[in-house]
């Protein structure tokens, strides 16, 4: 096999034969000192050579990802939760500089470095804030010499579709649901009413008090796509129904 030449100094210049440094002294490589090291033409494979006349082969740090990260549907606003294995089959260390997310994804963990035949479990998280499907790419940027180091990930939403009939307060009704351009709320038959349109983070977006009429209608043209809830009290009961505006 032809490898390319480079001398100690640039051996040492390079983070990834630094750890072949550290693995030599540990005992698990060569006797006596490193006089030369070279890399295959793919950069695969690093050979070193030594005084005590051996010559070894090693193999760098390699990434090595799943295909795909496929998320079951998760309600607007709620969370699910997946494991990425990031393993290294190299028998170098692994560095892992950072770990970019598409929109709507995010990991417990963004870098480090993996020991040689070694694994890291990150944690990924999928919360959609909208009322859309979520796809995109990973991209896990390292020091390794081969191995792919992006994967597809993806995740799917449930719309609330419908209202829950409530008990606390009777007459209260919402339509339409979805809601393109006004919602419409049929208020109880009682009175004053408090009103809050909040997002599913909690957010008040619309908030109305002491209302005497037994309806209301509420522009909703501007607001984003997604998971709502309308809060209503009178009388010191309370109500919530979840509303969709597409």
């Amino acid at each position: 096999m032809a490898f390319m030449a480079l001398t100690m100094n640039v051996l040492v210049a390079q983070e990834q034969s630094s750890a072949l440094i550290r693995t030599i002294k540990s005992g698990e490589g060569h006797i006596g000192a490193v006089t030369s090291v070279a890399y295959s033409p793919d950069c695969k494979i690093l050979a070193s050579g030594s005084w005590d006349t051996t010559l070894k082969l090693w193999v760098t740090s390699l990434i090595s990802l799943p295909a795909t990260l496929a998320f079951a549907d998760t309600k607007v606003g709620e969370t699910a939760v997946k494991d990425l294995i990031i393993k290294n089959t190299g028998n170098l260390p692994l560095k892992i500089a950072k770990i970019t997310w598409s929109a709507g994804f995010t990991g417990d963990w963004s870098e480090g470095t993996i020991a040689a035949k070694g694994e890291k479990v990150v944690k990924v998280t999928f919360k959609p804030a909208e009322a859309r499907d979520y796809s995109g790419t990973v991209t896990v940027v390292s020091d390794a010499r081969s191995g792919k180091n992006t994967l597809s990930i993806s995740g799917k939403r449930i719309l609330v579709t419908g209202i829950e009939p409530g008990q606390a307060l009777p007459g209260f009704k919402v339509f339409p649901n979805s809601a393109g351009d006004v919602l419409h709320v049929k208020l109880p038959n009682q009175s004053p009413v408090n009103l809050q349109l909040t997002d599913v983070n909690g957010q008040v977006v619309y908030e109305q008090e002491a209302i005497t009429s037994d309806k209301l209608s509420i522009d909703v043209s501007g607001y984003k796509s997604g998971v709502y809830v309308l809060v209503l009290e009178s009388g010191g009961k309370v109500e919530k129904r979840k509303v969709v505006i597409k």
